[in-house]
């Protein structure tokens, strides 16, 4: 159905759009974890951070996502 096609593209756009308006210590290990697919244990080797940090970001990361996207919705 393209307007399903449509629908995921524009709430593709407005995902990306959101993570880019995070700091760069909660875009960072987002990015890493879905976009490139690496474990907690590689982002926090590769960031040279604990695991438990990237937890954390990652948590922060999800929440603000949450809340600039259920703003831009209204």
């Amino acid at each position: 159905m393209p307007e399903d096609a449509l629908l995921s593209q524009e709430l593709r756009h407005m995902i990306h759009a959101a993570a880019d308006r995070l700091n760069e210590k909660l875009k960072i290990p987002l990015y890493l974890y879905y976009t490139a697919e690496m474990t907690v244990d590689e982002i926090a080797s590769a960031l040279r951070i604990p695991p438990g940090t990237v937890k954390s970001r990652l948590f922060q990361a999800r929440k603000a996502m949450k809340k600039i996207l259920e703003v831009e919705s209204q």
